[in-house]
């Protein structure tokens, strides 16, 4: 089986903005050939969850007071995502924290090529504080999760 990339696009425009979809972004990156990070775990929401329809409940009829709006909209919802740095030495360190310090405070667009689902209005909410190291086969490698908000979370996308 081929490895299919994480790619990761970053908005360009100035820092301190609100989502908006006329963002501008950067030519999107594949996290491997970038930072030698291979996406281990992509748990993408396929359909949202609804956001609450408005009720009303009266004492004096039956059942409730419903509107249904003419579109769902949905809540925006977390996304933790699990990478793996293999063969962790010397550079580990340095990759992992500069791939984190490029994404973070930023807007982003993700598009996991496995899935062959894309999210925009993305960010990073935190980076795992306790990474494990493992060793296989005599080879190290490093797990770890960033947890990204997903406040588009209707919109498919590809890069």
């Amino acid at each position: 089986m081929t490895y299919l990339p994480l790619l990761i696009s970053v908005c360009t425009s100035t820092t301190g903005t609100s989502y908006s979809s006329s963002l501008t972004y950067g030519k999107p990156f594949d996290t491997l050939a970038k930072y030698g990070l291979y996406i281990k775990h992509a748990p993408f929401t396929v359909m949202p969850k609804a956001k609450n329809i408005v009720t009303q409940t009266w004492k004096d009829e039956d059942g409730d007071d419903v509107y249904i709006p003419s579109s769902v909209v949905y809540e925006a919802y977390d996304l933790e995502l699990e990478f793996v740095y293999l063969d962790p030495g010397e550079t580990a360190n340095a990759q992992i924290r500069q791939f984190i310090t490029d994404i973070t405070g930023k807007w982003l667009k993700i598009y996991d090529s496995y899935t062959k689902i894309g999210r925009q209005g993305v960010y990073v909410i935190s980076a795992d504080e306790d990474p494990q190291f493992k060793r296989r086969d005599g080879r190290d490698f490093l797990v770890f999760n960033v947890k990204f908000r997903v406040n588009d979370p209707k919109t498919n996308i590809v890069l």
